[in-house]
């Protein structure tokens, strides 16, 4: 199924490494620690590019008219803008496009639920206890992108992440 979004959305293969490189550098990579699944990454990335998907062609389109530099920036604005621990993410499957927002808001507590399109009681997301730190990196992420002007977008991301790792690590998560 990963295989099917990925030549639905062209943006998704780059945008998913390097997600997965600054949750990496944020030390919110590993479920087992309580940070974001690669399953889970990807049905997060999907369930924006569906949100936006009057943005982006299909499999049987072109290329996305926009660069990954503004996806990127887009997705963080996006995200920055929410309480990401009060979403719900339901991607739809690549198989049965659905016009349902795959995005909408909980009142559940704080976490990010984003359930598997192939089973939607199954909750990708369940293991993922440090989603304040999340919410807290993408925001950091962003509100960095306007205050450092040293070194290439990637630069100033995995820059940010790295900081924000650090904080992680000297933080206490119940």
């Amino acid at each position: 199924m990963v295989n099917e979004y990925i030549a639905t959305f062209k943006p998704l293969r780059p945008l998913a490494l390097v997600f997965k490189q600054i949750l990496f550098l944020a030390k919110l990579n590993d479920p087992f620690l309580g940070g974001l699944s690669s399953y889970g990454l990807i049905l997060f990335l999907v369930s924006y590019l569906q949100f936006r998907t009057n943005h982006f062609p299909n499999s049987s389109g072109g290329e996305s008219p926009f660069s990954l530099g503004y996806l990127m920036f887009d997705l963080l604005q996006f995200f920055a803008s929410y309480k990401i621990y009060m979403l719900e993410m339901t991607p739809a499957h690549p198989q049965q496009p659905s016009e349902k927002n795959p995005i909408a808001s909980h009142t559940n507590g704080y976490q990010l639920i984003i359930k598997d399109p192939l089973n939607e009681s199954n909750i990708v997301t369940k293991p993922l206890k440090k989603v304040i730190s999340l919410e807290s990196l993408i925001y950091h992420l962003y509100y960095s992108l306007f205050h450092d002007t040293k070194g290439s977008l990637l630069e100033q991301l995995f820059e940010a992440a790295r900081i924000n790792g650090m904080l992680e690590k000297n933080m206490i998560i119940v």
